[in-house]
């Protein structure tokens, strides 16, 4: 378990952070992709978890208001979550048309964007994610064959 990291996350939220709570955040961490809340369910109930559907639900809505994570929508409705870490940096997403698979590239604007849109045009950033729509490099193999 990812212990360190989710103390860090959950230094100053206002609820408890019971066990199946952390086994949540454990999956959102160790995963290297964004996650559907069903992938979250399915991967807990691989490890033998008894947390349920719905408790994803509500702890993942939970993680969002509190700040822990962030919810993308990137092919229709379906909500996909990822940690919120201001370390992470501004990075945006690359998303395949074919495979529906997101890929995060780091710094393809100015790190200074944000500060610059308040200054120049009076905006305040509130979130800042760019999506990009193709078709990864895979989907292109296999449509040349």
């Amino acid at each position: 378990m990812h212990e360190k990291m989710i103390k860090k996350l959950t230094a100053n939220v206002d609820f408890r952070v019971t066990k199946q709570r952390k086994k949540i955040l454990d999956v959102l961490i160790s995963q290297d992709q964004h996650l559907l809340a069903q992938n979250i369910y399915e991967i807990l109930r691989e490890e033998d978890s008894k947390v349920g559907l719905a408790t994803v639900y509500r702890t993942l809505d939970l993680f969002e208001e509190s700040g822990i994570i962030k919810k993308r929508k990137f092919n229709g409705d379906s909500a996909y979550y990822e940690i919120n870490d201001e370390h992470h940096g501004n990075h945006h997403h690359l998303i395949c048309k074919s495979c529906g698979a997101v890929i995060e590239v780091d710094e393809l604007l100015p790190e200074d964007i944000e500060e610059r849109l308040e200054e120049e045009e009076g905006f305040q950033v509130e979130d800042l994610c760019l999506q990009m729509y193709g078709y990864c490099e895979n989907c292109q193999k296999n449509s040349d064959e």
